[in-house]
């Protein structure tokens, strides 16, 4: 499958729509500044394809763009000619997805829909890989490279995961704790049933706990029996004071009666004691009334009088307000002449004005109200608007110079921090030499860790053969040892050792010599960094300075201009002082104490002519009043004796109402004698009655106590009988327990047996599956071997035509015939070329894998290590591979290395830039575009 077609829309920092056509085979350079956004293009397919938990959907939605996220990917199959669109789209609910497949006239067809479903037909048929087979096929990033400089485990452990064969790893990890789970079981239950089992006579014990129930249940028979006799002895004490309850039931109904009709008799003689009571009370209320009837006859007559005062009180009484007004109004007139007398005296005009001084307040007040204050106030503003300008530039001005000698103090800095030169230029030369000592040291300990390997196997040869006696047969010839044999071969594994430690000598020397260069370079690293951090600060700190004193520069300039424009307005040439300003404030404020004073005159007189025609109003009424004649003394009496016929009034009223109840009362005291009489009689003939029960209620007592001990009898025959009853039952429990106990530990002995049988499959099957992985590894090993050599011989031109994969994955790469080289060996940039030719190696085997594998393959900024020459060494092998190579026919290189970005292989460019709004932008470019251009 290759790339024809790539649609996004509001994807991440991709904002708006982008529709990006792919050629169908070649390099592509994708170029742009860090952070444009040229990894989140490619990052975008991925999304669409597979939509991994590793792409969080909060993510991939903009900030800033409103409307729904989507990516299409339009994917061609080169052999069958079939083409796939695969869409994916991300609205305000859930994510939507579809794969379409488009015939030769363009006609789409839908065959999958729904988001998981379309990832689950992307990884088992469109691609035929899972993500992260996908990921590792198509996508290589820098530090990708860096897992093939790994311990074996580690190394053998990701690469096992991008080919696969960690599902082997995780199964037989399953199986091993299966395998330890089963071995602990069967370790447990063995150690359960022996333990359980000793000391225990299970034949004896269930014969013991056999005549226990025998026992048990003859006693329960004996329970049984006295539990029937009890019973009866209970049932003969029940009838009996059966019998005495009926009794004592009748003789207390009757003392019921008996006090009822007595309660009967007492209220009836209340009764007749209350009503006798309150016909004696009425007989002396009839005197009472016939003393009040005269008192009450009188009130007609002293209402009338009692009228007549009220209105003469009245009248006195608007008398004595109207008097109170009238003084109220006088004190007012005095107080607003004595205001006017007061504002003219307390305010003198300034300029001595003599119709403010006047004796006619009206004149004063016409003559302050047509004064105007508004050229006075407007001078005396300018006059301190122009004021506070001059001070305000003066401050500014000084500020203005400071801001002048800090920028000539930093500018002095920045020449002394030049003087031995720029420091950012020295720095990249210190680094590549820090680099060139570190790969120099690299390669010195990786040849001191094979020479003491080697002159380890020396020296155990050495001293096999020192051992070694005349006449000894030889393990590889099958024939006796001589003397002279021995001795030659001691004396050339002798020099040999030799040899070998001459040569550690002169690496640990070597290295101990670079150990001190590179203390010296990062010595030097640090202060040049600090030097160069302190010289970007400084030219940070003079832009900034400059911009500051531009921006004062024009502050004191626009304050100077308005300066000269409120003298112009003034007719000044020089700005005015303090002292102007207080006195032009002063005479201002007189004159607006004028204008107050002679508002507040104004009011006063107004005020005046107000109070004068409210008065002669309230004058005539108070005439009108004059001859009104007011007896209070009288007025009281006379209240006080109509209060007094009305009182009497209301009591006759009272009298009469009482005196309508006699009737009532003397039928109540005639029907309670005649009640007082019948329950006497009828309380005889009740105790008479009760009399002849004779209910005894000792004997009654005595028959309850009866009944209860009986109860209590048959209780504890009850009782014990549920005792011997549970003693049966405790007894069987017991049997059945000891043969469930038997049968448990038996059970544990069984279950020991089946999981050890358990345990030992597991172990077999966890066996298999490591020959499996061993055979797994063999198996992919030389078809890695033959591609990455293929690669290699490209990338060195033949220096290295040879690389072998061994079954943890390690890296050998031969020089000829015999020598080879491990991996670790080679410098950092020859590391990478490797890392990278094994690891494109390592994509096709995957892809071969596939069904239609992916045939575009991504490369992340992987040449930064690189020199030139193997960086156009790499990119030539990867323009071979897209030009004969049926596995990738698109390479897309992400780089910011010029000469990568400019290199000749490319079949077109791609620029990623960030425009002004925020969003990231693809254009295609073309090649043989200008570097500069770029």
């Amino acid at each position: 499958m290759i790339l024809t077609q790539i649609e996004i829309t509001n994807y991440k920092q991709y904002g708006g729509h982008h529709v990006i056509e792919i050629p169908q085979q070649g390099a592509i350079g994708v170029i742009g500044a860090n952070g444009v956004g040229k990894t989140t293009l490619f990052e975008a397919i991925e999304w669409a394809l597979y939509s991994p938990s590793s792409i969080k959907a909060a993510d991939v939605r903009p900030r800033v763009w409103r409307g729904k996220t989507e990516v299409k990917v339009t994917l061609d199959d080169p052999i069958s000619g079939g083409r796939f669109l695969v869409e994916r789209e991300l609205g305000k609910g859930s994510a939507k997805a579809q794969v379409y497949r488009i015939d030769q006239y363009g006609f789409e067809e839908k065959i999958v829909d729904g988001a998981t479903q379309v990832t689950t037909y992307v990884t088992d048929h469109l691609i035929g890989l899972d993500h992260a087979a996908f990921v590792a096929t198509f996508f290589t990033r820098q530090k990708e490279l860096g897992f093939f400089n790994g311990s074996p485990t580690a190394r053998r452990r990701e690469v096992g995961k991008l080919l696969g064969l960690q599902t082997i790893r995780d199964a037989q990890q399953i199986i091993a704790e299966d395998r330890k789970h089963a071995q602990a079981d069967a370790r447990s239950y063995k150690a359960q049933s022996e333990s359980q089992a000793k000391d225990r006579d299970f034949p004896a014990e269930i014969a013991t706990a056999d005549e226990s129930i025998t026992l048990a249940k003859q006693a329960l028979e004996t329970a049984i029996r006295a539990v029937g006799t009890a019973t009866e002895t209970t049932s003969q004490a029940e009838k009996s004071l059966a019998e005495s309850e009926r009794v004592r039931e009748q003789d207390a109904a009757i003392g019921q009666k008996i006090m009822h009709r007595t309660r009967e008799h007492d209220v009836a003689r209340e009764q007749l004691t209350s009503a006798t009571s309150q016909l004696e009370r009425l007989d002396g209320l009839v005197s009472e009334k016939t003393r009040l009837e005269p008192q009450a006859a009188l009130r007609e007559k002293l209402g009338s009088e009692e009228r007549e005062h009220e209105g003469k009180r009245t009248a006195s009484l608007r008398r004595r307000e109207l008097e109170q007004h009238i003084a109220t109004l006088k004190r007012r007139d005095d107080e607003a002449t004595e205001t006017i007398r007061d504002e003219i005296n307390t305010a003198p005009a300034p300029d001595g004005n003599q119709v403010w001084n006047t004796q006619s307040p009206a004149e004063a007040a016409d003559w302050a109200a047509a004064i105007d204050l508004s050229q006075l106030e407007q001078q005396t503003n300018q006059l301190s608007a122009t004021l506070d300008t001059n001070e305000q530039l003066s401050a500014e001005s000084k500020r203005l110079k400071t801001y002048h000698s800090r920028v000539k103090q930093l500018r002095e800095l920045e020449t002394q921090l030049l003087e031995s030169g720029d420091p950012a230029a020295r720095i990249p030369e210190v680094q590549n030499q820090l680099q060139e000592i570190n790969g120099s040291t690299a390669a010195a300990n990786a040849s001191a860790t094979r020479l003491r390997n080697d002159l380890q196997k020396t020296e155990r040869m050495l001293g096999n053969l020192r051992a070694q006696h005349e006449g000894e047969i030889c393990p590889t010839c099958q024939r006796p040892f001589t003397s002279e044999e021995t001795s030659h071969a001691i004396s050339i594994f002798e020099r040999e050792v030799e040899s070998h430690q001459q040569q550690l000598q002169q690496i640990d020397a070597q290295i101990n010599a670079n150990n001190a260069a590179i203390r010296t370079a990062q010595a030097e690293l640090q202060q040049l960094n600090e030097a160069n951090k302190k010289l970007t600060e400084t030219r940070a700190s003079i832009q900034s300075g400059n911009s500051y004193v531009e921006e004062q520069e024009k502050k004191v300039g626009e304050l100077q201009k308005n300066l000269n424009q409120r003298l112009a307005a003034l007719g000044r040439s020089a700005a005015p002082d303090a002292r102007e300003r207080e006195a032009s404030q002063r005479e201002l404020i007189a004159w607006r104490k004028v204008v107050e004073a002679g508002v507040k005159v104004s009011r006063a007189l107004r005020l005046r002519t107000q109070i004068a025609s409210e008065r002669e109003p309230i004058q005539k009424e108070l005439q009108s009043l004059a001859d009104v004649s007011y007896d209070e003394a009288r007025h009281r009496k006379v209240t006080e004796q109509l209060q007094q016929a009305r009182q009497a009034q209301a009591t006759i009223e009272r009298i009469d109402a009482e005196l309508a109840k006699r009737e009532g009362l003397e039928t109540s005291r005639n029907s309670a004698s005649r009640v007082v009489t019948e329950a006497q009689q009828d309380l005889a003939s009740l105790q008479q009655e009760r009399s002849a029960l004779a209910f005894n209620g000792e004997a009654h007592q005595q028959l309850q106590a009866n009944l209860r001990t009986a109860q209590g009898q048959e209780k504890v025959a009850t009782e014990e009988r549920h005792r011997a009853d549970v003693a049966v039952r405790e007894a069987e429990n017991r049997l059945s327990l000891i043969k469930s106990e038997q049968d448990r530990i038996g059970k544990l002995a069984l279950d020991a047996e089946a999981k050890q049988r358990e345990a030992d499959d597991l172990d077999l099957m966890y066996k298999e599956f490591t020959e499996f992985e061993r055979f797994a590894a063999a198996w992919y090993a030389p078809r890695l071997s033959e591609i990455a050599s293929d690669l290699v011989a490209q990338v060195t031109d033949g220096k290295y035509d040879r690389v072998e994969f061994d079954n943890n994955f390690s890296i050998e790469v031969f020089d000829g015939d015999d020598e080879k080289f491990p991996y670790e060996t080679f410098s950092g940039g020859e590391r990478d070329a490797i890392a990278l030719c094994a690891r494109i190696a390592l994509s096709r085997v995957i892809g071969g894998a596939s069904s239609s594998p992916p045939g575009f393959l991504v490369l992340d900024e992987v040449f930064g290590s690189l020199d030139l020459e193997r960086r156009q060494r790499l990119l030539e092998m990867l323009a071979a591979i897209t030009g004969a190579d049926d596995h990738f026919r698109q390479v897309f290189i992400i780089s910011h290395v010029d000469d990568v970005r400019t290199s000749p292989i490319l079949d077109d460019i791609w620029r990623v830039t960030e425009t002004e709004n925020g969003t990231s932008e693809l254009q295609p470019l073309g090649v043989g575009e200008d570097i500069g251009e770029i």
